[in-house]
């Protein structure tokens, strides 16, 4: 019985259909692996993936400022962001009963590669009796362009003895 069973094996294992259906059963497996891996490399393309993994820094810096009616520009240098500029475009400007003045608007802030920061403000100036101003202003970090995209923080402008000279002290997250 057995060498008529080994004789039926090895009559199957020759024959030329045997060997179709073996070689489709390989082709098969492999059309499945590769359809898999298709489909993996699908999913993960698809699948948005934030490399760029936000840090939050310190940001101190000084600046010099010029007002020009509701204009706001200046250069200064900070911790990672290096030498910029900085132009406030659109500030409104309210006077108090007091006699201070609140200023809101929007700053953009260009590192020296081009780089930018997009920040809104609301700050005061307050006049001494000395004839300076004493300014205080928040910043709030809202995006950038560059190395700054998607950037948020804040930081806190304070006028300096100098007239037109400034602190700049706060956070980045970039």
């Amino acid at each position: 019985m057995k060498q008529v069973s080994n004789a039926i094996k090895s009559f199957v294992l020759s024959s030329p259909r045997h060997h179709s259906i073996s070689n489709l059963r390989a082709i098969s497996k492999y059309r499945f692996v590769i359809l898999l891996a298709g489909i993996a490399m699908l999913i993960t393309s698809c699948h948005k993936e934030d490399n760029h993994h936000k840090k939050t820094v310190p940001l101190k810096g000084k600046m010099t400022l010029i007002v020009k009616g509701n204009t706001v520009s200046g250069t200064g240098t900070a911790t990672h962001i290096g030498r910029f500029t900085i132009v406030e475009p659109n500030n409104s400007i309210e006077r108090n009963a007091d006699g201070s003045l609140t200023i809101t608007g929007t700053a953009i802030i260009t590192a020296a590669n081009g780089d930018e920061i997009f920040a809104t403000h609301s700050g005061e100036v307050k006049f001494l009796d000395n004839g300076m101003a004493q300014v205080t202003a928040e910043f709030t970090i809202t995006g950038g362009t560059g190395r700054f995209a998607g950037a948020t923080g804040s930081f806190e402008v304070l006028s300096l003895p100098n007239p037109g000279d400034y602190t700049l002290n706060g956070t980045i997250s970039y």
